[in-house]
């Protein structure tokens, strides 16, 4: 197995392709899973490795990615990074300015034909992800990535709740 051709801005080592191909058997059989790894083994490079994967299979998302807030601009930073050619949108700011970010990339509309696109990943924060739950129900999600997952642990917990309540069916 190679890194996927979409990953350019860095030569993983083999235990991140090993995690992406163990990624990509989960989704391929429908599965959710935890990419545990130590910190500093690049979950993160592993993560976009595997979006890239599937935007290279003509899979173009929408994609969306939840992250702790102190995280959100180092992710932004990271696809850049690994993988400049996927558009990438930090759903975050002021409610105007996540209605116009809404607005701009198509959340609000209907996808009519195949070439009516969204940003294929989308970037946001555990509290946006609360707070603008019913927004973001609009769209079909591809694939859903949790950063710190840790915190989901409580079935109780509230960002958990609003994130179940996503489209977030994996089939094309």
């Amino acid at each position: 197995s190679r890194q996927p051709k979409l990953l350019t801005g860095a030569t993983m080592r083999k235990y991140q392709v090993d995690g992406v191909v163990w990624i990509s058997s989960l989704w391929e059989n429908g599965l959710n899973g935890i990419l545990a790894d130590e910190m500093g083994l690049g979950k993160t490079c592993q993560t976009i490795a595997f979006l890239a994967h599937l935007y290279g299979m003509k899979v173009s998302g929408p994609f969306l990615v939840v992250v702790p807030l102190s995280t959100l601009q180092n992710w932004k930073r990271e696809f850049k990074r690994f993988a400049p050619t996927i558009p990438t949108v930090v759903y975050h700011g002021s409610k105007e300015e996540r209605k116009q970010i809404r607005e701009e990339v198509g959340f609000e509309r209907k996808i009519k034909h195949k070439s009516d696109k969204i940003f294929p990943v989308v970037l946001t924060s555990f509290e946006v992800a609360m707070n603008d739950s019913a927004k973001l129900q609009n769209l079909k999600w591809k694939y859903l990535v949790v950063d710190e997952g840790q915190r989901l642990k409580n079935k109780d917990c509230r960002l958990l709740r609003e994130l179940k309540t996503l489209d977030t069916r994996w089939g094309q």
